[in-house]
């Protein structure tokens, strides 16, 4: 069965009266009910010999949505009288008018809380952003001083060990060596971790005729290097190439040098 109404926001309306207005604007003239479509929707309102609240209500929300001819206005005024709620829409429009201002200042209200909360956001932003900030500049402050100090260390590290692996034999007072002088003896000083491995030669004798030549023997001993006896007899250590030089024929290297072997001390000029 059909309903004579139809619900809106809660509240029932006359449907043939809603229908009736709703095909009056359908395409037609200037979208304004007219006054023979006025005349039409009065006589539906009249037809039940008294006008009930659910066609007030009806006429006023067709009154407040649609537009109407002046003369389809004054028509509705007249026919219905008093019951037409005519009086009423003017109050209608007033309160829409209020509404709409209130409505149009509420917007405008949100619209300056809305910017002056975008403002307030945009400083906690660029707060957080600048504290960001001065956190990651202490942060790499922090990681560049402990880069520069394992730096330091590994540079200190380097050093000693460098001058930990070239320390030999010297007399307090002298210069420090050349680069191949502490070449040289580091030479000298691997000799000797190799000397197990290596073929020991039989101890030298001196013979009665060597000792009456005039010239300085010297038998080597265990632990003794060129180094170290040119720094005992001539008091400086880079004699020992002129030690060498001297005693090529029983030395087969300056750094392979054994216990037993007679060299020949030349003399310092």
């Amino acid at each position: 069965m059909a309903s004579y109404y139809r619900t809106i926001d809660g509240k029932n309306y006359d449907k043939a009266i809603l229908d009736m207005a709703k095909a009056s604007v359908a395409g037609q003239g200037d979208g304004r009910i007219s006054l023979n479509d006025a005349k039409k929707i009065v006589r539906l309102i009249q037809d039940g010999g008294k006008v009930t609240d659910v066609e007030k209500r009806s006429l006023q929300y067709v009154l407040k949505k649609y537009k109407f001819t002046d003369t389809a206005q004054e028509h509705i005024k007249n026919a219905l009288g008093k019951t037409a709620a005519v009086k009423d829409n003017k109050k209608l429009k007033a309160a829409d008018t209020s509404t709409a201002r209130k409505t149009a200042s509420d917007n405008k209200n949100l619209a300056a809380a809305a910017l002056k909360s975008e403002q307030v956001d945009k400083v906690h932003v660029m707060d957080q952003t600048g504290s960001t900030a001065k956190k990651n500049g202490g942060l790499w402050k922090i990681l560049l001083i402990l880069l520069l100090l394992i730096l330091l260390l590994l540079g200190i590290y380097y050093l000693y060990m460098k001058f930990k692996n070239r320390g030999i034999d010297q007399v307090p007072g002298t210069a420090i060596q050349s680069d191949s002088s502490i070449n040289a003896v580091d030479e000298q000083k691997s000799a000797e971790e190799f000397k197990s491995a290596l073929l020991q030669e039989t101890p030298e004798e001196i013979s009665p005729a060597e000792i009456n030549d005039g010239k300085t023997r010297y038998v080597i001993k265990e632990g003794d290097t060129l180094v170290k006896i040119s720094t005992e007899h001539y008091n400086d250590y880079k004699k020992w190439e002129l030690i060498w030089k001297n005693n090529k024929g029983v030395l087969k290297s300056p750094i392979l040098i054994f216990p037993g072997q007679v060299i020949v001390l030349p003399e310092d000029k």
